[in-house]
């Protein structure tokens, strides 16, 4: 790393994190070690015959390098890579998934049994993001078509039979444009409320974000006295 004296360091401290290096020795106007720093601190002081600056480093005196993770924010629960929360308001569940959609994400879609047994455990019950688009019941079999998730996805091989309640259902329903939700219970079978008619519970999902952050402490300073051989004009 190339030495870098507090004069010429001067020029450009604001904003940026900057290293500075030095020898022991005659070259006493180096520092004896590279230190990151989110801010640079000078002061004048007079030492001598010389003219002296007060460096003060605050910010970055630990680590240099940057580490990435992954972020839900606040109030969410992260899975692999994924972050639900529960909303306790309750909305019809169009008007839930809209909400959803303006937080980043949608109504959860629930894709294997894993997930379900997280999301029971850690967030609770709620509308999820399946919906109906054509239903037919009959008495000897339950059989469900066209089920998709809110985030347009379709619903594939998750959903078996017993995972849906039918119960008070007549024993021939097609609904096309009245349309039936699903809702997450806290246990047993999830079951269908009508989309439009019922206020519930909700639960919100989206993809966890990558941060780049500087593990930096973020108080602590270290200041020196750094002997120039002439003045340092701003």
């Amino acid at each position: 790393m190339a030495k870098t004296t507090a004069g010429q360091a001067l020029t450009n401290v604001r904003g940026h994190v900057h290293n500075f290096t030095s020898s022991a020795g005659k070259d006493e106007h180096y520092f004896a070690i590279a230190v990151p720093a989110r801010v640079v601190r000078l002061t004048p002081e007079s030492w001598l015959d010389r003219t002296t600056w007060r460096v003060g480093l605050l910010g970055c005196p630990v680590k240099e390098n940057h580490v990435n993770y992954t972020s839900c924010g606040k109030g969410w629960t992260m899975s692999e890579g994924r972050c639900y929360q529960k909303f306790a308001s309750p909305l019809v569940w169009w008007a839930a998934e809209r909400y959803c959609q303006s937080l980043g994400g949608h109504l959860a879609a629930v894709n294997t049994p894993q997930e379900n047994e997280f999301i029971r455990d850690n967030i609770g019950n709620g509308w999820i993001g399946m919906k109906i688009g054509a239903v037919l019941i009959k008495k000897e079999r339950e059989k469900i078509v066209n089920f998709t998730w809110s985030d347009g996805s379709p619903a594939g091989d998750a959903f078996r039979e017993q995972d849906i309640s039918f119960d008070g259902f007549p024993e021939y329903i097609l609904r096309l444009n009245d349309p039936f939700c699903a809702f997450l219970e806290d246990h047993g079978p999830w079951s269908l409320q009508p989309c439009s008619l019922i206020e519930k519970e909700f639960i919100c999902e989206k993809g966890a974000i990558n941060v780049d952050k500087c593990p930096c402490i973020r108080h602590p300073s270290v200041s020196m006295t750094v002997k120039l051989p002439q003045p340092i004009l701003s």
